[in-house]
């Protein structure tokens, strides 16, 4: 696909010297990486793709987020997921979201707490909201920018693309529930290829894993929802600084 398109755009023009090809050549490589990956993301467990580039708002899919605010008003937040995953279990249906970025954006709990990045609380929010036994799995970021590696000492290409993967792995929070991370990656134990889990000698997950008990996810929603409340009640009140 890149050759055809790249063959159209830039046949006969004087911009496809030795820099541009190398760059469409990362670029192939690149995305059979992320196709691989996400094959690996559905094939590794149970969790499944509900849907994609998933709207959320009067005209979306699903409705939208709604807050609301102090004056009885109400704020209604919409926007698009770019994936949901789900998984039936006996105790519920457990969702995941994912959001891929092509920056160099991480995740930060600090930043949530801090009111600086509220996206994935409120994807994860809607795409629960209206479903009955509903419960949150994780919420992540996938980077599907090729990452930049460094070494001490030569690599083999083995080694490399190790590395390169390593560095792709999502990023973001998932419920620290052993069950249900084994229903993400049933290998898991046997150190995650693409989950943010880490795990020790024995398989048992470490606690400087990127997890958050049941509880956590709760607070985190509700600490975004009274932001969202004090934002609205804001832009309702005529405030509008950046």
């Amino acid at each position: 696909i890149v050759d055809e398109l790249s063959t159209g755009i830039f046949a006969g023009s004087p911009l496809m010297g030795k820099a541009t090809q190398y760059l469409l050549l990362r670029l192939k490589r690149n995305l059979v990486r992320c196709a691989k990956l996400l094959v690996l993301h559905i094939a590794g467990g149970r969790f499944e793709p509900v849907g994609s580039e998933v709207r959320f708002g009067d005209d979306g899919q699903i409705r939208a987020v709604v807050v609301d605010l102090t004056s009885g008003k109400k704020l209604k937040i919409r926007g698009m997921i770019d994936r949901v995953d789900a998984c039936e279990t006996e105790d519920g249906t457990y969702y995941r979201v994912i959001d891929y970025k092509s920056g160099s954006k991480t995740f930060q709990l600090e930043n949530i707490y801090n009111k600086l990045d509220l996206q994935l609380v409120v994807y994860l929010d809607a795409a629960m909201q209206d479903k009955p036994g509903a419960k949150p799995a994780g919420m992540l970021y996938f980077n599907i920018r090729e990452p930049r590696v460094s070494a001490s000492a030569p690599m083999t290409k083995e080694e490399a693309d190790a590395a390169v993967l390593e560095r792709m792995k999502l990023d973001g929070l998932v419920l620290n529930d052993e069950e249900i991370v084994r229903e993400m990656d049933k290998n898991y134990a046997d150190g995650s290829a693409f989950l943010p889990v880490k795990v020790n000698k024995s398989g048992q997950i470490r606690v400087n894993s990127s997890m958050a008990t049941m509880q956590q996810f709760q607070v985190l929603s509700s600490h975004v929802k009274r932001t969202l409340r004090q934002i609205g009640d804001g832009i309702a009140g005529g405030k509008i600084d950046i």
